[in-house]
């Protein structure tokens, strides 16, 4: 099985985990919101156009197109505008409001989310978190009871007959050939070597670690066989062999997967794709429906009246197809522009998911209002071209100083880059005192802006309910 095939497979398998961790995670907020009483008219997997559906009871159970996430729908998430502070007529917050409780009659207004008490809150929110850590759990311990962890052991598969004159060739051994020195010191396939050297062994790292320490002197090597333990005697040699890539070039520093076998490396490349992906959705979800909620109290606290300043985040639960078209569409761009700039000689380094995400999603939203579907597919195209050229260009500011910026290709930089270099050469003779200076100043003027902005929003607030005082 070659490595791209091996690639695909993982994708898929592991989308479809996805899918059925999502599906599990919905159902540990589905059920005890159900419990409590609240009303739950949709369980879907996935977003986009939907495949199937079947209702039971009040709730419509259903699997979509696209199988990168799910959702539970908990009427009355949003508690309506407190008396006297209405919110802005077609402001977001008044959209969601209305739509939060759009589909409670005057009857079920009892069972809206936000009229449970905090205790039953924090339950059904941590709920989905809760089930997937058992899952995590479950799934770990199966793996290491069940199906156990391969390693090498100490046991000998094989004993080379002998030491060729050309290591590379790999071809049968010549009359020629010296003869290896475990055929030599009578090693033979199964036995399991429990001591080199006076060094006890019980893996093959462990035996590869003792053979470097012996060097090429006479070695004292204790192997099991056939259930009786024998001392024979290696004298190891040194031989140079050449380490060839996947492209044929002389690999001449040891990377971390290049000992792995192809089919294992789709599978890693996969996971770590997948894990990227699944991060992304389950962050945004879990920032906007369990975060944010919870930090509310504590904005309140310091600006009374205030709101969280949130982005265009905010809208990615409402349309998902224009933020997945968005996203896919910026991450093939990028990779065609990646493939361009390696096959040119230029400057490439692997994609920025969490920029084509946020970016992708947002210029698909952006597009979708304006032009459709078509509009979706140009903002991704047209994001992951900037985050493509903007990566190359950007190296070249950063490199010397942060380049785990100028590999991120935060759009956010190409704006403020110019400032930041310029602070860094003003603050050059200081060294790290610079640092210090800078980073004081940033929480002097942070922190009085805030008491700025809280006096006015007190003084703000205490003139509105003179006002309804007076009238």
């Amino acid at each position: 099985m070659s490595q791209t095939v091996a690639y695909v497979l993982g994708i898929v398998v592991l989308i479809i985990g996805i899918g059925l961790s999502v599906a599990l995670h919905e159902l540990g907020h589905m059920i005890p919101a159900k419990r409590f009483g609240v009303k739950v008219p949709e369980y879907f997997i996935g977003f986009g156009p939907r495949l199937w559906s079947v209702k039971r009871g009040e709730t419509e159970y259903g699997v979509k197109a696209i199988w990168l996430g799910g959702y539970v729908k908990l009427l009355g998430m949003v508690p309506p505008a407190k008396p006297g502070r209405a919110d802005k007529p077609d402001s977001m917050v008044a959209d969601a409001r209305a739509e939060s409780l759009a589909e409670l009659g005057p009857d079920e207004q009892h069972r809206a989310f936000y009229r449970l008490s905090v205790p039953k809150k924090l339950v059904v929110m941590a709920g989905g978190i809760l089930t997937n850590l058992a899952l995590g759990v479950i799934l770990l311990a199966l793996a290491l009871g069940v199906v156990g962890q391969s390693a090498y052991t100490s046991t000998l598969s094989s004993v080379s007959a002998c030491v060729p004159a050309d290591v590379d060739a790999a071809g049968a051994c010549a009359d020629a050939d010296a003869p290896s020195p475990a055929a030599a010191a009578g090693l033979r396939v199964g036995d399991e070597i429990r001591s080199w050297n006076g060094t006890p062994t019980t893996t093959w790292a462990q035996v590869q670690g003792a053979i470097r320490a012996s060097g090429t002197a006479p070695a004292s090597v204790v192997v099991e066989r056939d259930g009786q333990e024998l001392t024979l005697t290696v004298t190891a040699v040194e031989v140079t062999r050449t380490v060839y890539d996947a492209d044929g070039g002389v690999v001449t520093k040891q990377m971390g997967d290049s000992t792995m076998a192809p089919v294992m490396w789709g599978f890693v490349q996969a996971l770590r794709f997948a894990a990227g992906i699944a991060v992304l959705l389950y962050g945004v979800r879990m920032f906007l429906a369990e975060i944010v909620p919870a930090f509310r109290g504590i904005s309140q606290k310091l600006l009374p009246g205030s709101r969280p300043a949130l982005d265009i985040p905010t809208v990615f639960p409402k349309s998902p197809t224009a933020v997945m078209i968005g996203f896919l569409a910026s991450m093939v761009t990028f990779l065609v522009c990646m493939g361009v700039f390696a096959a040119a000689g230029w400057f490439a380094l692997v994609p920025p998911m969490i920029m084509l995400f946020f970016g992708g999603g947002a210029a698909g939203v952006f597009g979708n209002a304006t032009a459709g579907w078509r509009g979706a597919v140009f903002g991704g195209v047209l994001n992951g071209l900037i985050l493509a050229f903007g990566q190359w260009i950007g190296w070249g500011w950063y490199s010397s100083t942060a380049p785990e910026l100028a590999t991120l290709a935060d759009p956010d930089w190409y704006a403020i880059g110019w400032l930041f270099l310029g602070l860094g050469k003003i603050f050059e003779g200081l060294g790290g005192v610079g640092l210090w200076i800078v980073g004081a100043a940033a929480l002097v003027v942070t922190v009085a802006a805030l008491l700025l902005v809280r006096k006015r929003s007190v003084v703000s607030v205490e003139g509105e309910e003179t006002e309804e005082k007076t009238k």
